[in-house]
């Protein structure tokens, strides 16, 4: 762990539990706690709850905010309407991906939660694009808390401490006052289940976060940390910058595409990417399982007719499918469904599955159903997580 990482609000709290910690895109942040394996179960039969502080906060404010965002990010930005979030990239002038991102549009300004390792870049490239237009640009990390809970009895336990959360949409954005606080309220994850995340200012995160253990104990809610965190957006076929995406990755291959609207007013990226909707390209994303308990990890080859046709971008041991699983970049011909090819791992030929994503069912707009307690929504299955 680097000396230079920066510590969240709540990086006291993970060391007081023993959290295993790591630095992380500059932050030092918590590995695991009881062990990935047991957090990922928790989130997807009951609860967890994240410190995302890490990721960044940028603030665009000004009359011409809309017109400038819908030239500097992929999407309809004229389509987002206010108290709504939207998924989306900044792209190079090439067409490839330099970050994606959460946007939410709220009465009076734009919030962009940007990816830790890209906060800086695009911080600066946001200040350099504006011209002659009423529009800034504000970093607001390091003032800011992010807290994320996640699972099946999110709703339940967010609820008993922030009772605005109640009417909440996915994919929705909304302010609200806790206690002598403002807080901001996201109705978005990065796990495949009902969550929510919540922006307040740093100085109050440890009160929220202990009203909130407090609140998720009756269920089983786990702290959990990054590794659970990779383990269930692999699972649901997210894509993680660095790995899935980056500077040499165009939209469409990486999975993404929807996120860009061709036919809005000019963007940066756009004439790069003309025509490749129709024309694809010959790589693509998409998932294999894997016939042995080996974890494929990113950079591993695939390989199908004697010869290499792809690469594991990010791979994993999932708990929900008892399976080995990754996400692999190949060749779209390989790339149906049922299609066997080999995944070479140390130099030992393991056996994988190719097939669609995500590898779990998706329950982001999925409403909580209350227990028999009436504390929180009912456990998939019996397992760690399931204690109500």
């Amino acid at each position: 762990m680097s000396f230079q990482s920066r510590k969240t609000p709540l990086f006291s709290w993970h060391r007081n539990r023993q959290a295993r910690m790591v630095s992380f895109a500059g932050w030092c942040l918590p590995l695991r706690y009881d062990g990935s394996l047991a957090e990922a179960r928790a989130v997807r039969d009951s609860c967890g709850i994240f410190d995302v502080s890490h990721m960044g906060h940028l603030s665009i404010r000004g009359s011409d905010a809309p017109r400038f965002l819908q030239r500097m990010t992929s999407n309809d930005v004229e389509a987002l309407a206010e108290g709504r979030l939207q998924y989306t990239l900044f792209l190079s002038s090439e067409g490839t991906v330099l970050d994606d991102c959460i946007l939410g549009s709220l009465s009076e300004e734009y919030l962009c939660v940007v990816n830790a390792v890209n906060r800086q870049k695009i911080l600066h490239r946001l200040r350099a694009a504006i011209e002659d237009e009423d529009v800034s640009v504000a970093d607001q990390t390091e003032e800011r808390a992010f807290i994320s809970v996640q699972g099946p009895a999110s709703a339940a336990v967010v609820e008993k401490a922030v009772p605005a959360a109640r009417e909440l949409e996915y994919m929705s954005v909304s302010r609200t006052r806790w206690g002598d606080h403002s807080l901001t309220l996201l109705r978005s994850g990065y796990t495949g289940e009902l969550g929510f995340e919540i922006s307040l200012p740093a100085a109050a995160a440890l009160r929220l976060w202990e009203l909130l253990c407090a609140s998720g104990e009756e269920c089983g809610m786990r702290a959990c940390g990054l590794g659970a965190r990779d383990i269930l957006r692999i699972e649901a076929g997210y894509p993680l910058y660095g790995q899935e995406i980056d500077e040499n990755t165009r939209p469409f291959a990486a999975g993404v595409g929807w996120a860009v609207k061709m036919g809005k007013a000019d963007f940066i990226g756009r004439s790069a990417l003309a025509g490749e909707r129709a024309q694809p390209g010959s790589v693509v994303r998409t998932g294999i399982v894997l016939e042995r308990a080996k974890i494929a990890r990113t950079g591993y080859p695939v390989y199908a007719a004697g010869r290499q046709v792809g690469t594991v971008t990010s791979g994993t041991f999932s708990p929900a499918l008892q399976k080995s699983i990754a996400m692999v970049r190949i060749e779209s011909g390989y790339a149906q469904a049922g299609q066997r090819v080999v995944t070479m791992i140390r130099g030992q030929a393991a056996d994988s599955v190719v097939t669609d994503l995500p590898f779990v069912p998706i329950h982001t707009k999925q409403k909580g159903i209350p227990c028999e307690s009436g504390c929180c929504p009912k456990p998939r299955r019996e397992g760690p997580g399931a204690r109500c």
